[in-house]
C-alpha cells in the first residue's frame, strides 16, 4: 500500500545524505555561480540578473562585462579534492589546502585551511554545490574531464 512513497523517501534520503571525501574525490569545474547579484552560467557564458523588476528571463552575455574575466578563469580553472587536501588549479599554479568536513544540523559544511568561514557544501544531481550561507552566494561545480 505504501509502496507508493518509496521513490520519494529514497530521494529525500540522497538529497540530504552527508558529503564524504570519498564523495568530493576527483577534480572539478565551475558551472555556475550565484554572487547575489545575477546567477552566472560559466559554461554557456551567460548571466541573468536577479532584480525581481526586470524579469528573471533576460540573459546577458558575459561578454564586455565584470564578468567576462571571472568567467575565463572559471573555465580555465579545477578544483581537486584528494585525501582531505583541496588543490586549486589555474593560471598554471597549484594551490593546496587542507579542508575538513564538519557535520551539523543535517548538513556538511567544510572549512578549508587559513579561511576563518565554513561553507555549507552538498551534492545533488551529480554536482557538488558550495554555499556561503552568510553572504548568499552559492557555487556549482561538475566533475571536469
Amino acid at each position: 500500500m505504501y509502496l507508493y512513497l518509496l521513490p520519494l523517501f529514497v530521494t529525500t534520503l540522497s538529497a540530504t545524505a552527508q558529503v564524504t571525501d570519498k564523495s568530493l574525490e576527483g577534480r572539478w569545474k565551475l558551472v555556475s555561480y550565484d554572487d547575489g547579484f545575477a546567477i552566472i552560467d560559466v559554461e554557456k557564458d551567460t548571466w541573468i540578473k536577479k532584480d525581481q523588476s526586470e524579469g528573471l528571463n533576460k540573459t546577458y552575455s558575459t561578454r564586455c562585462t565584470p564578468y567576462e574575466g571571472v568567467v575565463r578563469w572559471s573555465r580555465e580553472s579545477r578544483f581537486e579534492f584528494n585525501d582531505g587536501v583541496l588543490t586549486i588549479l589555474s593560471d598554471g599554479e597549484r594551490e593546496a589546502k587542507k579542508y575538513l568536513l564538519e557535520f551539523k544540523d543535517g548538513k556538511t559544511y567544510v572549512r578549508i585551511e587559513g579561511e576563518e568561514d565554513v561553507q555549507c557544501i552538498y551534492i545533488k544531481d551529480g554536482k557538488m554545490h558550495y554555499q556561503d550561507e552568510k553572504d548568499g552566494m552559492q557555487f556549482v561545480f561538475a566533475k571536469a574531464e
